[in-house]
């Protein structure tokens, strides 16, 4: 499945999804609404192939929320100026009546959308009303319609309970969230634009307490993340009758969310060099005291794999506790070699003076500290922020499990955090 294809099935699928609920649509519910359709675009096999999924679907999102800037009504006119006439229509057309079909039932609105496609993409109508026939034909309608019938006379009698538990925890066992994760490995809940000014510090070989500093301008975007392939059912709790999941979240990390930061390698500009000034043993002591190193290093925060890809790149990381963030010295912090800091965050680096080389490793080692401050907030300037970080991206990754689940028709969700302390 190309890209186009995949754009505009989220596009196609969203409008017929709009259409069906029309009346009762509202803007504010954009987000929630358009969570859904990726998700039955994505349950395709075809999608497993598309490149930056995420990121594709979010970009569609942001068109389709354009249209709705000004007016709280989505015309066919404006739908088809969101489409992306250059792709494959017939394998769009096919794929569009896979995902509708999946009920076994098509409504009127989701065939005019889609005849209304093929015809103005030149699709054979005749091929495509083959495709929209029903799963379900006349005479098995009236079968389902028959055993509706006897079931509600058997519930008068008091068997039908019984039976419609077991046909509904036949249905509760089926779902397989190890089949789910494959296709959904990264929960993208949050993605964030930043701008942000990085101090990169190096003593001047002179004096431990000399250092130049390079004010570095940093752009890019980070998404936070579930990496859902932690994540399991615990099958013993869970009551497929009374569709109640548990869920166990066995997270490497103290933190269940986990942060991937992009800089684009021509996002980086070297704002100002500031020459050496020298301090005493005393003023270098001084500085020192609003500094508290992070047990377990960075990796242990921001979970993912930034702390492995590192290496050797950075040794500790500190967490500025008190004083300006412009005042600190990493000659009196570390007492040898170059290193890094934020507003919030410091970490020494281990550099091979190479000037291509170095460059790469303060890009890379910025992504670590970025993430830091973006997953932190308002929160850093809390004494136990750690914690109260913690507490914060459980709530939030047990809210976006529970809305995730609940789709599946799980009526009650659980979820159980074992994180790595």
């Amino acid at each position: 499945m190309n890209n186009n294809v995949f754009e505009n099935l989220l596009i196609a699928d969203f409008y017929i999804r709009y259409q069906e609920k029309k009346n009762r649509f509202q803007t504010s519910q954009l987000d929630k609404f358009f969570y859904k359709i990726k998700k039955e675009v994505c349950m395709l096999e075809g999608a497993l192939l598309v490149d930056d999924k995420d990121r594709k679907a979010e970009a569609v999102k942001e068109k389709i929320a354009s249209s709705f800037a000004t007016d709280s009504k989505m015309s066919d006119s404006e739908f088809y100026a969101l489409l992306y006439d250059d792709a494959d229509w017939e394998q769009v057309i096919k794929l569009l009546a896979q995902i509708i079909k999946r009920d076994g039932i098509i409504s009127s609105k989701e065939k005019e959308v889609i005849l209304k496609l093929s015809q103005r993409y030149n699709i054979d109508i005749v091929q495509t009303k083959r495709l929209l026939k029903n799963k379900y034909t006349k005479k098995q309608k009236i079968s389902i319609w028959g055993a509706s019938v006897i079931a509600l006379l058997i519930v008068v009698f008091g068997i039908g309970a019984w039976m419609v538990n077991q046909i509904e925890k036949k249905k509760m066992e089926a779902f397989n969230i190890g089949e789910y994760v494959k296709q959904n490995p990264k929960l993208v809940f949050k993605t964030i634009q930043f701008s942000k000014l990085v101090i990169h510090g190096k003593p001047d070989g002179t004096n431990e307490h000399l250092d130049k500093l390079n004010i570095l301008h940093l752009k890019g975007e980070a998404d936070l993340y579930i990496d859902l392939s932690y994540l399991s059912v615990d099958t013993v709790n869970t009551d497929y009758t009374r569709k109640s999941l548990f869920l166990v979240y066995n997270s490497p990390t103290r933190i269940p969310v986990s942060v991937d930061v992009d800089i684009p390698s021509g996002n980086y500009t070297l704002v100002e060099e500031i020459e050496p000034t020298p301090i005493t043993e005393k003023d270098a002591k001084a500085i020192a005291k609003p500094i508290g190193f992070i047990a377990g290093g960075i990796g242990a925060y921001i979970g993912g794999d930034f702390g492995s890809k590192l290496g050797g790149v950075f040794g500790k990381v500190a967490k500025i506790i008190g004083g300006a963030a412009g005042s600190i010295s990493g000659a009196a912090v570390a007492g040898r070699g170059a290193y890094l800091y934020t507003k919030n965050f410091l970490m020494d680096l281990n550099l091979t003076n190479n000037k291509m080389e170095d460059k790469e490793n303060i890009i890379h080692a910025s992504k670590g500290l970025i993430a830091l401050e973006i997953m932190g907030g308002n929160l850093l300037s809390e004494p136990d922020y750690d914690s109260k970080l913690q507490k914060y991206y459980e709530a939030e990754c047990e809210r976006q499990l529970i809305e995730i689940m609940k789709t599946f028709g799980w009526q009650n969700v659980d979820v159980k955090f074992n994180c790595k302390q």
